[in-house]
Protein backbone atom coordinates (compact mmCIF):
# COMPACT_ATOMS: atom_id res chain seq x y z
CA UNK A 1 0.00 0.00 0.00
CA UNK A 2 2.73 2.34 0.82
CA UNK A 3 4.42 1.80 -2.71
CA UNK A 4 0.98 2.55 -4.34
CA UNK A 5 0.82 5.72 -2.63
CA UNK A 6 4.80 6.62 -3.57
CA UNK A 7 4.03 6.35 -7.11
CA UNK A 8 0.90 8.40 -6.51
CA UNK A 9 2.93 11.20 -5.23
CA UNK A 10 5.63 10.81 -8.38
CA UNK A 11 3.41 10.80 -10.77
CA UNK A 12 1.57 14.37 -9.61
CA UNK A 13 5.60 15.38 -9.19
CA UNK A 14 6.23 14.60 -13.09
CA UNK A 15 2.80 14.80 -14.92
CA UNK A 16 3.12 18.94 -15.13
CA UNK A 17 6.82 18.16 -16.39
CA UNK A 18 5.36 15.87 -19.16
CA UNK A 19 2.37 18.39 -20.09
CA UNK A 20 5.17 21.23 -20.10
CA UNK A 21 7.60 19.81 -22.52
CA UNK A 22 4.41 18.86 -24.69
CA UNK A 23 2.99 22.61 -24.77
CA UNK A 24 6.85 23.95 -25.43
CA UNK A 25 7.43 21.86 -29.06
CA UNK A 26 3.85 23.11 -29.64
CA UNK A 27 2.41 18.77 -29.55
CA UNK A 28 -0.20 17.39 -28.57
CA UNK A 29 1.17 15.58 -25.98
CA UNK A 30 -0.73 17.07 -23.10
CA UNK A 31 -4.03 16.25 -24.85
CA UNK A 32 -2.58 12.83 -25.53
CA UNK A 33 -1.69 12.22 -22.06
CA UNK A 34 -4.90 13.07 -20.40
CA UNK A 35 -6.61 10.62 -23.31
CA UNK A 36 -4.64 8.41 -22.05
CA UNK A 37 -5.62 8.61 -18.52
CA UNK A 38 -8.99 8.89 -19.09
CA UNK A 39 -9.17 5.52 -20.57
CA UNK A 40 -6.55 3.67 -18.78
CA UNK A 41 -6.63 5.17 -15.07
CA UNK A 42 -7.44 2.60 -11.99
CA UNK A 43 -8.38 5.41 -9.59
CA UNK A 44 -7.92 4.36 -5.58
CA UNK A 45 -9.81 6.77 -2.97
CA UNK A 46 -12.56 9.43 -3.83
CA UNK A 47 -12.87 8.60 -8.02
CA UNK A 48 -14.12 12.82 -7.65
CA UNK A 49 -10.04 13.85 -6.77
CA UNK A 50 -8.89 12.72 -10.08
CA UNK A 51 -5.44 10.90 -8.85
CA UNK A 52 -3.50 9.55 -12.10
CA UNK A 53 -2.51 6.60 -11.88
CA UNK A 54 0.58 5.47 -10.19
CA UNK A 55 3.84 5.34 -12.62
CA UNK A 56 5.90 2.23 -11.51
CA UNK A 57 9.03 3.93 -10.14
CA UNK A 58 11.35 1.83 -7.98
CA UNK A 59 13.00 2.58 -4.99
CA UNK A 60 16.32 3.96 -6.00
CA UNK A 61 14.44 5.95 -8.53
CA UNK A 62 12.68 7.52 -5.81
CA UNK A 63 15.36 8.19 -3.43
CA UNK A 64 14.43 6.13 -0.24
CA UNK A 65 15.93 9.07 2.11
CA UNK A 66 14.12 11.85 0.52
CA UNK A 67 10.49 10.11 0.45
CA UNK A 68 8.13 10.88 2.37
CA UNK A 69 5.92 7.87 4.66
CA UNK A 70 2.64 8.16 3.02
CA UNK A 71 1.08 5.10 4.70
CA UNK A 72 1.97 6.89 8.35
CA UNK A 73 2.01 10.88 7.52
CA UNK A 74 3.05 12.89 10.59
CA UNK A 75 1.02 14.96 12.37
CA UNK A 76 1.90 18.46 13.27
CA UNK A 77 2.62 17.16 16.51
CA UNK A 78 4.82 13.94 15.80
CA UNK A 79 2.60 11.70 16.82
CA UNK A 80 0.98 9.15 14.67
CA UNK A 81 -1.99 10.15 11.93
CA UNK A 82 -5.94 9.66 13.21
CA UNK A 83 -6.38 7.95 9.75
CA UNK A 84 -4.41 5.19 10.39
CA UNK A 85 -6.13 2.27 11.53
CA UNK A 86 -5.12 0.65 14.79
CA UNK A 87 -4.31 -3.05 15.73
CA UNK A 88 -8.01 -2.62 17.49
CA UNK A 89 -10.02 -1.34 14.44
CA UNK A 90 -8.74 -4.32 12.37
CA UNK A 91 -9.08 -6.31 14.79
CA UNK A 92 -13.03 -4.79 15.30
CA UNK A 93 -13.12 -5.16 10.77
CA UNK A 94 -12.28 -8.39 11.05
CA UNK A 95 -14.85 -9.32 13.07
CA UNK A 96 -11.95 -11.20 15.73
CA UNK A 97 -11.56 -8.92 18.11
CA UNK A 98 -8.67 -8.82 20.78
CA UNK A 99 -10.42 -10.95 23.38
CA UNK A 100 -11.39 -13.61 21.33
CA UNK A 101 -7.77 -13.68 18.88
CA UNK A 102 -6.04 -13.98 22.49
CA UNK A 103 -8.15 -16.76 23.51
CA UNK A 104 -7.95 -18.42 20.33
CA UNK A 105 -4.22 -17.90 20.03
CA UNK A 106 -3.49 -19.83 23.95
CA UNK A 107 0.33 -20.13 23.99
CA UNK A 108 3.10 -18.72 22.11
CA UNK A 109 2.74 -17.74 18.88
CA UNK A 110 4.88 -19.48 16.01
CA UNK A 111 4.29 -17.03 13.46
CA UNK A 112 7.28 -15.08 12.33
CA UNK A 113 6.23 -12.12 10.74
CA UNK A 114 9.83 -11.48 9.27
CA UNK A 115 9.92 -15.11 7.76
CA UNK A 116 6.09 -15.62 7.21
CA UNK A 117 5.13 -15.22 3.24
CA UNK A 118 2.76 -11.82 2.81
CA UNK A 119 -0.76 -13.48 2.55
CA UNK A 120 -2.80 -10.06 2.16
CA UNK A 121 0.08 -10.14 -1.30
CA UNK A 122 -1.09 -13.38 -3.09
CA UNK A 123 -3.08 -13.22 -6.10
CA UNK A 124 -6.99 -13.49 -4.94
CA UNK A 125 -8.33 -11.26 -6.51
CA UNK A 126 -9.64 -7.89 -6.37
CA UNK A 127 -13.17 -6.62 -4.41
CA UNK A 128 -14.52 -3.04 -4.43
CA UNK A 129 -14.01 -2.19 -0.55
CA UNK A 130 -15.52 1.51 -1.05
CA UNK A 131 -13.50 4.78 0.36
CA UNK A 132 -10.19 1.94 -0.27
CA UNK A 133 -11.09 1.20 -3.91
CA UNK A 134 -9.78 -2.35 -5.24
CA UNK A 135 -8.78 -4.78 -2.79
CA UNK A 136 -7.38 -7.76 -1.97
CA UNK A 137 -10.69 -10.41 -1.59
CA UNK A 138 -9.17 -11.53 1.25
CA UNK A 139 -8.84 -7.95 2.15
CA UNK A 140 -12.32 -7.00 1.81
CA UNK A 141 -13.17 -4.26 4.46
CA UNK A 142 -11.81 -0.99 4.49
CA UNK A 143 -10.61 0.62 7.41
CA UNK A 144 -9.63 4.29 8.15
CA UNK A 145 -8.27 3.75 4.38
CA UNK A 146 -6.61 0.41 5.18
CA UNK A 147 -7.57 -2.85 3.57
CA UNK A 148 -8.32 -5.66 5.98
CA UNK A 149 -9.25 -8.81 6.60
CA UNK A 150 -12.68 -9.94 8.11
CA UNK A 151 -13.72 -13.37 10.33
CA UNK A 152 -13.91 -15.38 6.92
CA UNK A 153 -12.12 -13.69 3.79
CA UNK A 154 -8.49 -15.46 4.86
CA UNK A 155 -8.01 -18.78 2.82
CA UNK A 156 -5.50 -20.82 2.46
CA UNK A 157 -4.77 -22.06 5.82
CA UNK A 158 -4.38 -18.84 7.35
CA UNK A 159 -6.73 -16.87 9.59
CA UNK A 160 -7.76 -13.08 10.21
CA UNK A 161 -5.87 -11.27 13.06
CA UNK A 162 -5.10 -7.51 13.55
CA UNK A 163 -6.58 -7.06 9.79
CA UNK A 164 -4.70 -9.50 8.01
CA UNK A 165 -4.03 -12.84 6.91
CA UNK A 166 -2.03 -15.12 9.58
CA UNK A 167 -0.56 -18.51 9.23
CA UNK A 168 -2.88 -21.16 11.20
CA UNK A 169 -0.33 -21.86 13.50
CA UNK A 170 -1.73 -21.59 17.04
CA UNK A 171 -3.95 -23.71 19.24
CA UNK A 172 -6.56 -22.23 18.34
CA UNK A 173 -6.28 -22.12 14.57
CA UNK A 174 -4.24 -24.91 13.37
CA UNK A 175 -3.05 -26.55 9.93
CA UNK A 176 -4.59 -26.01 6.52
CA UNK A 177 -7.83 -26.51 7.64
CA UNK A 178 -7.41 -23.82 10.71
CA UNK A 179 -8.84 -26.69 13.42
CA UNK A 180 -9.06 -24.96 17.26
CA UNK A 181 -7.03 -27.98 18.61
CA UNK A 182 -7.96 -26.17 21.71
CA UNK A 183 -11.70 -27.27 21.08
CA UNK A 184 -10.95 -30.53 21.36
CA UNK A 185 -7.74 -30.63 24.32
CA UNK A 186 -4.96 -30.91 21.82
CA UNK A 187 -2.25 -28.43 20.84
CA UNK A 188 -0.87 -27.39 17.73
CA UNK A 189 2.39 -28.86 16.72
CA UNK A 190 5.35 -26.96 16.79
CA UNK A 191 5.29 -26.39 12.73
CA UNK A 192 1.81 -25.51 12.81
CA UNK A 193 0.76 -28.43 10.57
CA UNK A 194 -1.92 -30.42 12.74
CA UNK A 195 -3.30 -30.66 15.90
CA UNK A 196 -0.97 -33.58 18.63
CA UNK A 197 -1.24 -34.75 22.46
CA UNK A 198 2.23 -32.73 22.56
CA UNK A 199 4.65 -30.34 21.49
CA UNK A 200 7.71 -28.94 22.93
CA UNK A 201 5.43 -26.48 25.32
CA UNK A 202 3.44 -29.77 26.40
CA UNK A 203 5.44 -32.71 27.26
CA UNK A 204 3.97 -35.59 28.17
CA UNK A 205 3.44 -36.87 31.88
CA UNK A 206 6.60 -38.49 33.51
CA UNK A 207 7.18 -42.14 32.23
CA UNK A 208 5.78 -41.07 28.86
CA UNK A 209 7.46 -39.37 26.13
CA UNK A 210 6.62 -36.90 23.03
CA UNK A 211 6.89 -38.84 20.07
CA UNK A 212 5.51 -36.67 16.75
CA UNK A 213 2.87 -34.73 18.85
CA UNK A 214 1.44 -38.19 20.65
CA UNK A 215 2.50 -39.45 23.85
CA UNK A 216 4.17 -42.92 24.11
CA UNK A 217 4.82 -45.00 27.17
CA UNK A 218 9.09 -44.98 27.91
CA UNK A 219 8.92 -48.83 28.56
CA UNK A 220 7.59 -48.99 24.51
CA UNK A 221 10.28 -47.01 23.17
CA UNK A 222 12.40 -49.45 25.36
CA UNK A 223 13.25 -46.20 27.97
CA UNK A 224 13.43 -46.53 31.88
CA UNK A 225 11.42 -45.65 34.82
CA UNK A 226 9.63 -41.89 34.79
CA UNK A 227 12.60 -40.01 33.65
CA UNK A 228 12.36 -41.97 30.33
CA UNK A 229 16.47 -42.98 30.62
CA UNK A 230 18.35 -44.73 28.33
CA UNK A 231 19.87 -47.60 30.10
CA UNK A 232 23.24 -47.80 27.92
CA UNK A 233 27.27 -48.16 28.89
CA UNK A 234 27.74 -49.71 32.41
CA UNK A 235 24.67 -49.91 33.53
CA UNK A 236 22.40 -51.21 30.26
CA UNK A 237 19.62 -52.77 32.58
CA UNK A 238 16.30 -51.01 33.66
CA UNK A 239 15.34 -52.29 37.21
CA UNK A 240 12.68 -50.48 39.50
CA UNK A 241 12.40 -47.73 37.21
CA UNK A 242 16.42 -47.14 37.04
CA UNK A 243 19.59 -47.67 34.87
CA UNK A 244 21.69 -50.80 36.32
CA UNK A 245 24.86 -52.79 35.53
CA UNK A 246 24.61 -56.66 35.11
CA UNK A 247 27.20 -59.10 35.51
CA UNK A 248 29.37 -58.04 32.39
CA UNK A 249 28.76 -54.03 32.14
CA UNK A 250 31.05 -52.95 34.99
CA UNK A 251 34.39 -53.95 33.33
CA UNK A 252 37.72 -54.82 34.32
CA UNK A 253 38.76 -54.36 38.28
CA UNK A 254 34.79 -53.40 38.96
CA UNK A 255 31.79 -56.00 39.95
CA UNK A 256 27.99 -55.14 39.86
CA UNK A 257 26.67 -55.01 43.40
CA UNK A 258 22.76 -53.84 44.31
CA UNK A 259 22.94 -52.22 40.81
CA UNK A 260 25.90 -50.31 40.51
CA UNK A 261 29.82 -50.96 39.99
CA UNK A 262 31.86 -51.09 43.04
CA UNK A 263 35.85 -50.74 42.76
CA UNK A 264 37.21 -54.79 43.18
CA UNK A 265 40.38 -54.38 45.82
CA UNK A 266 43.07 -56.89 47.07
CA UNK A 267 41.53 -57.70 50.63
CA UNK A 268 37.73 -57.69 49.83
CA UNK A 269 37.05 -61.65 49.21
CA UNK A 270 33.82 -60.88 47.54
CA UNK A 271 35.18 -58.45 45.06
CA UNK A 272 39.02 -59.42 45.47
CA UNK A 273 41.95 -58.77 42.90
CA UNK A 274 41.53 -57.45 39.53
CA UNK A 275 39.14 -60.04 38.08
CA UNK A 276 36.74 -59.52 41.38
CA UNK A 277 37.11 -62.83 42.61
CA UNK A 278 34.26 -64.08 44.85
CA UNK A 279 36.61 -66.10 47.37
CA UNK A 280 34.87 -69.32 48.91
CA UNK A 281 35.31 -73.07 49.89
CA UNK A 282 39.29 -73.50 50.53
CA UNK A 283 40.48 -70.34 49.65
CA UNK A 284 37.51 -67.71 51.52
CA UNK A 285 39.83 -64.48 52.66
CA UNK A 286 41.06 -62.37 49.76
CA UNK A 287 45.05 -61.61 50.52
CA UNK A 288 47.10 -59.69 48.25
CA UNK A 289 44.30 -59.88 45.46
CA UNK A 290 44.38 -63.30 45.67
CA UNK A 291 42.18 -66.25 47.03
CA UNK A 292 43.17 -68.01 50.01
CA UNK A 293 43.10 -69.27 53.33
CA UNK A 294 44.09 -67.42 56.27
CA UNK A 295 44.84 -69.79 59.16
CA UNK A 296 47.74 -69.31 61.18
CA UNK A 297 48.27 -67.10 63.72
CA UNK A 298 50.05 -64.48 62.23
CA UNK A 299 47.23 -64.37 59.41
CA UNK A 300 43.78 -64.94 60.70
CA UNK A 301 40.55 -64.85 59.77
CA UNK A 302 38.61 -62.47 56.90
CA UNK A 303 40.98 -60.14 57.47
CA UNK A 304 43.53 -61.94 56.92
CA UNK A 305 45.27 -60.14 60.34
CA UNK A 306 47.82 -61.51 63.19
CA UNK A 307 45.64 -62.82 66.02
CA UNK A 308 45.87 -60.19 69.25
CA UNK A 309 47.58 -61.24 72.37
CA UNK A 310 43.51 -62.28 73.90
CA UNK A 311 43.23 -64.98 71.57
CA UNK A 312 46.00 -65.24 70.48
CA UNK A 313 45.49 -69.04 68.60
CA UNK A 314 43.47 -69.25 65.02
CA UNK A 315 41.43 -71.95 64.17
CA UNK A 316 42.48 -74.44 61.73
CA UNK A 317 39.31 -73.55 59.50
CA UNK A 318 40.52 -69.83 60.02
CA UNK A 319 36.98 -68.34 61.04
CA UNK A 320 38.65 -66.28 63.95
CA UNK A 321 41.16 -66.13 66.55
CA UNK A 322 40.49 -68.00 70.02
CA UNK A 323 41.83 -67.96 73.79
CA UNK A 324 43.13 -71.73 72.85
CA UNK A 325 42.86 -74.88 70.67
CA UNK A 326 43.08 -77.60 73.87
CA UNK A 327 43.62 -77.57 77.31
CA UNK A 328 47.80 -77.22 77.35
CA UNK A 329 47.12 -73.79 75.71
CA UNK A 330 45.65 -72.90 79.05
CA UNK A 331 46.92 -72.02 82.80
CA UNK A 332 47.62 -74.48 85.16
CA UNK A 333 44.17 -75.44 87.02
CA UNK A 334 42.08 -74.48 84.21
CA UNK A 335 40.19 -76.22 80.96
CA UNK A 336 39.89 -74.79 77.28
CA UNK A 337 36.30 -75.41 76.96
CA UNK A 338 34.36 -73.98 73.68
CA UNK A 339 38.32 -72.22 72.94
CA UNK A 340 38.10 -70.00 76.03
CA UNK A 341 40.05 -71.08 79.42
CA UNK A 342 38.04 -71.89 82.31
CA UNK A 343 38.83 -72.27 86.00
CA UNK A 344 38.67 -75.99 87.24
CA UNK A 345 36.15 -76.69 89.73
CA UNK A 346 34.64 -79.87 91.83
CA UNK A 347 30.92 -78.78 92.38
CA UNK A 348 28.64 -80.57 94.58
CA UNK A 349 25.12 -81.64 93.68
CA UNK A 350 26.85 -83.50 90.78
CA UNK A 351 25.08 -87.59 91.47
CA UNK A 352 20.95 -86.85 91.89
CA UNK A 353 19.06 -88.10 95.21
CA UNK A 354 15.35 -88.83 94.89
CA UNK A 355 15.23 -90.07 98.09
CA UNK A 356 13.07 -87.18 99.54
CA UNK A 357 9.45 -86.97 99.64
CA UNK A 358 10.09 -83.57 98.10
CA UNK A 359 6.95 -82.67 99.88
CA UNK A 360 8.65 -80.06 101.83
CA UNK A 361 11.43 -77.25 101.08
CA UNK A 362 13.50 -78.88 103.66
CA UNK A 363 12.52 -82.15 102.03
CA UNK A 364 13.63 -81.60 98.48
CA UNK A 365 14.19 -83.41 95.56
CA UNK A 366 17.88 -83.27 94.17
CA UNK A 367 18.13 -83.40 90.78
CA UNK A 368 21.94 -84.40 89.84
CA UNK A 369 23.94 -81.92 87.64
CA UNK A 370 25.28 -84.34 85.56
CA UNK A 371 21.64 -85.63 85.33
CA UNK A 372 20.10 -82.10 84.23
CA UNK A 373 23.09 -81.08 81.75
CA UNK A 374 20.98 -84.19 79.35
CA UNK A 375 17.78 -82.92 80.69
CA UNK A 376 16.12 -84.17 83.42
CA UNK A 377 12.15 -85.49 83.71
CA UNK A 378 9.92 -85.87 86.16
CA UNK A 379 6.15 -87.24 86.01
CA UNK A 380 4.68 -85.78 89.38
CA UNK A 381 1.20 -84.90 91.03
CA UNK A 382 0.82 -83.18 94.11
CA UNK A 383 -1.93 -84.41 95.70
CA UNK A 384 -1.43 -84.77 98.97
CA UNK A 385 1.67 -82.67 99.06
CA UNK A 386 2.23 -80.09 101.78
CA UNK A 387 2.02 -76.90 102.34
CA UNK A 388 5.29 -75.85 102.78
CA UNK A 389 5.80 -72.88 100.43
CA UNK A 390 3.61 -70.40 101.27
CA UNK A 391 4.01 -66.56 99.95
CA UNK A 392 2.27 -63.44 101.50
CA UNK A 393 -0.78 -62.61 99.46
CA UNK A 394 -1.28 -59.19 101.14
CA UNK A 395 2.66 -57.84 100.70
CA UNK A 396 3.51 -57.95 96.86
CA UNK A 397 2.18 -61.87 95.56
CA UNK A 398 -1.63 -60.92 94.81
CA UNK A 399 -1.22 -62.29 91.45
CA UNK A 400 1.47 -64.81 92.17
CA UNK A 401 0.62 -66.22 95.88
CA UNK A 402 0.99 -69.81 96.94
CA UNK A 403 -1.70 -72.39 97.14
CA UNK A 404 -1.44 -75.68 98.64
CA UNK A 405 -0.04 -79.01 97.75
CA UNK A 406 3.83 -77.98 96.33
CA UNK A 407 6.52 -80.05 95.38
CA UNK A 408 10.24 -79.10 95.56
CA UNK A 409 13.59 -79.85 93.59
CA UNK A 410 16.77 -78.86 94.42
CA UNK A 411 20.15 -78.42 91.86
CA UNK A 412 23.40 -77.03 92.14
CA UNK A 413 24.51 -74.35 90.42
CA UNK A 414 28.04 -72.62 89.28
CA UNK A 415 28.20 -69.40 88.55
CA UNK A 416 27.49 -69.01 84.60
CA UNK A 417 25.64 -72.47 84.29
CA UNK A 418 22.14 -71.65 82.73
CA UNK A 419 18.94 -73.32 83.74
CA UNK A 420 15.53 -74.09 81.67
CA UNK A 421 12.55 -75.45 83.73
CA UNK A 422 9.20 -75.87 81.85
CA UNK A 423 6.02 -76.95 83.70
CA UNK A 424 3.40 -78.84 81.67
CA UNK A 425 0.04 -80.00 82.70
CA UNK A 426 -2.71 -81.87 81.26
CA UNK A 427 -5.50 -80.79 79.64
CA UNK A 428 -7.10 -78.52 82.80
CA UNK A 429 -8.90 -75.19 82.31
CA UNK A 430 -9.41 -74.51 85.51
CA UNK A 431 -5.68 -75.22 87.19
CA UNK A 432 -3.13 -72.04 87.03
CA UNK A 433 0.37 -73.66 86.80
CA UNK A 434 3.23 -71.59 88.57
CA UNK A 435 6.77 -72.52 89.22
CA UNK A 436 8.89 -70.25 91.37
CA UNK A 437 12.73 -70.18 92.52
CA UNK A 438 14.70 -69.49 95.21
CA UNK A 439 18.38 -69.40 96.15
CA UNK A 440 19.39 -71.74 99.01
CA UNK A 441 17.11 -74.37 100.73
CA UNK A 442 15.07 -72.46 103.29
CA UNK A 443 12.39 -71.34 100.47
CA UNK A 444 9.44 -68.40 101.87
CA UNK A 445 10.89 -66.84 105.07
CA UNK A 446 8.43 -68.48 107.65
CA UNK A 447 10.19 -66.49 110.33
CA UNK A 448 9.08 -62.34 108.68
CA UNK A 449 5.67 -63.86 110.33
CA UNK A 450 1.87 -63.17 108.62
CA UNK A 451 2.31 -59.53 108.79
CA UNK A 452 5.56 -59.07 107.10
CA UNK A 453 6.83 -59.72 103.55
CA UNK A 454 8.60 -63.74 103.47
CA UNK A 455 10.24 -63.69 100.42
CA UNK A 456 13.95 -62.92 101.31
CA UNK A 457 15.17 -65.70 99.54
CA UNK A 458 12.96 -65.39 96.23
CA UNK A 459 14.11 -64.80 92.98
CA UNK A 460 11.42 -65.05 90.72
CA UNK A 461 7.45 -66.35 91.04
CA UNK A 462 6.27 -67.20 87.33
CA UNK A 463 2.83 -66.98 86.24
CA UNK A 464 2.87 -65.80 83.21
CA UNK A 465 0.17 -67.95 80.93
CA UNK A 466 -3.48 -68.51 81.37
CA UNK A 467 -5.34 -70.95 83.50
CA UNK A 468 -5.00 -74.32 81.44
CA UNK A 469 -1.24 -72.95 80.52
CA UNK A 470 2.22 -74.44 80.49
CA UNK A 471 4.72 -72.60 82.66
CA UNK A 472 8.70 -71.88 81.84
CA UNK A 473 11.65 -69.95 82.92
CA UNK A 474 15.21 -69.68 81.83
CA UNK A 475 18.03 -68.80 84.52
CA UNK A 476 21.89 -68.04 84.79
CA UNK A 477 23.05 -68.72 88.19
CA UNK A 478 25.33 -65.60 89.13
CA UNK A 479 26.99 -67.21 92.40
CA UNK A 480 27.85 -70.80 93.19
CA UNK A 481 25.28 -72.74 95.75
CA UNK A 482 21.90 -74.45 95.83
CA UNK A 483 18.44 -73.44 94.15
CA UNK A 484 15.22 -74.36 94.91
CA UNK A 485 12.26 -74.84 92.03
CA UNK A 486 8.60 -75.13 93.41
CA UNK A 487 6.11 -76.92 91.57
CA UNK A 488 2.92 -74.88 92.58
CA UNK A 489 -0.59 -74.24 91.38
CA UNK A 490 -3.76 -73.67 92.20
CA UNK A 491 -7.42 -74.59 90.52
CA UNK A 492 -9.71 -71.52 90.36
CA UNK A 493 -13.03 -71.49 92.98
CA UNK A 494 -11.79 -74.53 94.90
CA UNK A 495 -8.41 -74.13 96.87
CA UNK A 496 -9.03 -76.92 99.20
CA UNK A 497 -8.16 -79.19 95.85
CA UNK A 498 -5.18 -77.20 94.41
CA UNK A 499 -3.29 -80.24 93.44
CA UNK A 500 -3.02 -82.27 89.81
CA UNK A 501 -0.01 -84.21 87.89
CA UNK A 502 2.54 -82.40 85.94
CA UNK A 503 5.96 -83.26 84.10
CA UNK A 504 8.57 -81.41 85.16
CA UNK A 505 12.06 -80.84 83.01
CA UNK A 506 15.17 -79.11 84.15
CA UNK A 507 18.28 -78.71 81.43
CA UNK A 508 21.40 -77.72 82.82
CA UNK A 509 23.94 -75.62 80.38
CA UNK A 510 27.43 -76.12 82.01
CA UNK A 511 29.70 -72.89 82.28
CA UNK A 512 32.92 -75.00 82.95
CA UNK A 513 34.01 -78.52 80.87
CA UNK A 514 32.50 -81.70 82.50
CA UNK A 515 30.31 -79.48 85.05
CA UNK A 516 32.91 -79.44 87.33
CA UNK A 517 32.29 -83.09 88.42
CA UNK A 518 34.55 -86.52 88.78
Amino acid sequence: MQLARLRQLLLVLVAPALSCAGAADGSDAATDTDAAAADNAVFIGNPDSRVPPPVDVSAEQAGEAGTPDLFLPDTPDGSASPDVPTADTLDAASGDGPATDAAQDSGPDTSLPDATPDLAAQDVGTVDAGPCGQCPANLPSCVAGVCVCTGTSCTGGSYCKAGQCTPCAVDGHCGPDCTSCSAQGDYCASDGSKCVDCNDAHPCQPGVKCLDGTCVTCETLGLCGVDCLLCEGTTPVCAAGACACDATSCGKAFACEAGACVPCTGSDPVHCGADCLVCTGPTPHCKDAACTLCNQDASCGPSCSPCPGATPYCLPGGSACVACLDTAQCPANHSCVNNVCKPNCSAQGCAGDMSASGEKCSKAFIVGRLDASDTATFNGDTYDASDDDNLNYFFGHDDCWDASSDNFYRIYLVAGDSLSVNLAIPASPNFDAMLKLYTGTECDDDSAGFFSANDKYLIKCYDNGSDGDNESFSYTATADGWYTVVVDGRLSGIEEEDYGPYTLTLALTCANLGCCCP
